[in-house]
């Protein structure tokens, strides 16, 4: 084939689809405009919405694909492409897509129950199956923990959603539940009458609820106290750990005898 029959054959090409790649490229680029456009608007409104951003991005990305899906649709009716082949096409892919990644879109639908229903934010302690620690972030795949030793640990949302939540962060106050043991030679209303002082004159313990210092059980070799004043979330561990500091001083200073595990041991002696 010489140089003018290639040319000719170029010609003829243009002359009977040159429209089409023209309308083509201009709908392509239109609509990838138009696309844009749309996510932009749909981010700044769902920010004003003050949804939480995880879920603002997940819902902006799967109006993109979308968006782009149906401009395929577009694009391959102005080509004159057989629109019922590619939707099978598309189909079959969507399926053995699914498929290969069930899991993964598990975590990402238990990811979008998480960040709907807000058991837990970022930043809040929570104790989820066992699992201890400071939310750093929740993503649409896993959520990521710091624990107080500054340990991150990964867990699938699947995992998240299957075990039970504990949120010590969700409430502003909280309750310390402590237990003080005495021993059954002691006055149980002096060990309660100084413990009770000790609670009062701390600066970070609330008045209301009032807190609770109450005889709990009789154990083998002692009896406990249980104390249950309530604090404001932040002073929880600092208010426990002065309370055991203060009440053990307390104690000794009123001459209060903590007692420990003890076995008596009676010996039998036969003729």
């Amino acid at each position: 084939m010489n140089f003018e029959e290639i040319w000719n054959s170029i010609l003829l090409f243009f002359k009977e689809s040159g429209w089409s790649i023209v309308i083509f490229l201009a709908v392509l680029i239109v609509g990838v405009i138009i696309v844009r456009a749309l996510c932009y608007g749909l981010n700044r409104l769902l920010r004003k919405s003050k949804m939480e951003k995880t879920l603002i991005g997940f819902v902006v990305t799967v109006c993109r694909f979308v968006l782009y899906l149906v401009l395929v649709f577009i694009l391959a009716g102005i080509m004159q492409i057989d629109m019922t082949a590619l939707a099978s096409a598309i189909s079959a892919a969507v399926v053995a897509i699914g498929l290969a990644l069930q899991n993964s879109l598990s975590n990402i639908a238990n990811g979008v129950v998480i960040i709907s229903t807000h058991p837990f934010k970022e930043g809040d302690y929570v104790n989820i199956g066992g699992t201890e620690g400071s939310v750093q972030s929740i993503g649409m795949f896993v959520t990521t923990l710091i624990t107080p030793d500054n340990k991150k640990v990964v867990l699938t949302n699947t995992k998240v959603i299957g075990d039970y939540i504990i949120n010590y962060s969700e409430r502003p106050t909280r309750r310390v539940d402590m237990i003080f043991s005495v021993s059954y030679s002691e006055d149980i209303e002096k060990a309660k009458k100084v413990i009770r002082e000790v609670v009062d004159n701390h600066p970070l313990i609330i008045d209301e609820p009032a807190p609770t210092v109450r005889l709990h059980e009789f154990k083998d070799s002692c009896i406990n106290i249980i104390v249950r004043p309530w604090v404001n979330n932040a002073d929880y561990w600092t208010v426990y750990w002065d309370l055991n500091e203060q009440i053990f001083e307390a104690f000794n200073a009123n001459g209060i005898e903590i007692p420990f595990n003890q076995l008596d041991v009676h010996v039998k002696k036969e003729d």
